[in-house]
């Protein structure tokens, strides 16, 4: 009889020490483990393992128990199907939850923008704050000239394969993988119709893609963007230099000039078009799709000049001569006069 109270002092000690050992399992296991307030954004890196997403967790993010985490973790398989990427952590998740996160795979997706009118230089940043490869990773195969070759570009005309639009991708798309996508973007956008057009003006995919740029930088009106196309296309046909302003501001590296003087049209620049003849060699920004079917389409007149109104409008006034022009051209730069008289009256 001692023996058996013995015994079922044992069973029920074994039992009760079962159920405090599940109990805690169970607690580590599906209880919050995450201490934070609202979700954030946790980054995967190709580089990372169970061990420094725990560590960054605990950092991070509040994790409790984070041994708990990746023993679970390595049980749940997490680190084969492991992906870079971003993920969300909310408020309260538990180390089952968190596991399953990180197994599923990173599908966190990101809108890259680009678009016309940009500085190519600064793309490579403009990428890299939206998906994993570095800046200067990006840009490294945007000066490769032998990788670019693949893409039938180099590192000065490489501005005409990007075409403006809203890409979504994974946020761990390698620079290989953003620069062929844009390629491909680039290649559909070049279908057969538009090819013929530019043959048609004799011109290539990439000298529509320079002389919409310079456009981008004339006009912000893209009701107004053919109609500036057909001068600088009779200029072309008629054997001129294209003397556009934007060009010069190019090669001064000073985009945002407001004023272009007689002497900055003299400098001796491959892209200053009061200088060369023709096309510069390459877009001076990354040009617009509408700019680009500007050219494409163009409005046929007889147009040689252009000037910009003094209103602001952003509009400008057309002349076939250049005494029309002239006459138009001192209106706006006597607008342009009293504006700096007055900003000199009344200085901030």
């Amino acid at each position: 009889m001692k023996i058996l109270k013995i015994l079922l002092w044992v069973i029920v000690s074994l039992t009760l020490l079962a159920g405090g050992i599940a109990a805690l399992v169970w607690h580590l296991i599906f209880s919050p483990a995450i201490n934070i307030s609202e979700p954030i954004q946790f980054v995967v890196n190709r580089q990372d393992n169970l061990q420094s997403i725990a560590e960054r967790l605990s950092d991070g993010a509040g994790l409790e128990y984070p041994q708990v985490f990746m023993l679970l973790a390595q049980r749940m398989n997490v680190e084969k199907n492991l992906r870079p990427g971003k993920f969300e952590i909310k408020p309260g998740m538990n180390n089952r939850e968190l596991a399953i996160l990180f197994r599923k795979g990173g599908t966190y997706t990101v809108d890259v923008v680009i678009r016309g009118s940009q500085d190519v230089r600064k793309i490579a940043k403009v990428l890299s704050d939206k998906i994993e490869p570095a800046e200067d990773e990006i840009q490294a195969l945007l000066n490769d000239n032998k990788y670019l070759s693949n893409f039938g570009f180099d590192s000065m005309s490489v501005a005409a394969m990007f075409i403006p639009n809203t890409y979504n991708m994974y946020w761990y798309t390698t620079a290989d993988e953003v620069l062929t996508k844009l390629h491909q973007e680039y290649l559909k956008f070049w279908d057969s119709t538009k090819k013929a057009k530019a043959d048609s003006l004799g011109l290539s995919p990439l000298q529509v893609a320079v002389l919409a740029s310079i456009i981008d930088k004339e006009t912000n009106q893209v009701d107004e963007m053919p109609m500036i196309a057909g001068v600088y296309l009779n200029r072309l046909k008629n054997g001129w230099k294209l003397q556009a302003d934007p060009t010069v501001k190019f090669a001064l590296d000073s985009m945002s000039m407001t004023r272009i003087y007689n002497s900055d049209t003299k400098i001796e620049h491959p892209f200053n078009t009061y200088f060369i003849d023709g096309l510069p060699p390459s877009p001076i920004c990354i040009p617009s799709v509408q700019s680009q079917e500007a050219v494409l389409n163009y409005t046929k007149h007889n147009f040689m000049y252009f000037c910009a109104r003094p209103d602001f409008s952003g509009y400008h006034v057309f002349a076939v001569s250049l005494d029309a022009h002239n006459r138009n051209a001192a209106i706006y730069h006597k607008f342009l006069n009293k504006l700096e008289k007055e900003k000199n009256a009344n200085p901030k």
